[in-house]
């Protein structure tokens, strides 16, 4: 389904990886803006993007991130 994205903002990133880049995508969601965060981590030859979208968060406007453990846990996955 299309999307339009009106903004994108860096975060700091978990730091997992050897390289790792954090950010939030805020975007228009049924005539009303919504964010989802993502987080691009390089293991070596290997590129691993996560993206999240917390309901609760959404609907009361509150910030959230990607919670470490996730990606800890998928990163164990890659080696």
């Amino acid at each position: 389904e299309e999307q339009k994205i009106t903004k994108v903002t860096e975060k700091k990133a978990s730091g997992t990886g050897d390289e790792s880049v954090a950010f939030t995508l805020t975007g228009d969601m049924e005539g009303q803006e919504g964010k989802l965060q993502g987080e691009v981590v390089r293991h070596g030859n290997n590129v691993a993007a996560y993206y999240t979208m917390n309901i609760g968060a959404l609907m009361s406007g509150k910030d959230y991130d990607i919670p470490a453990a996730l990606i800890d846990a998928q990163a164990g996955k890659l080696k």
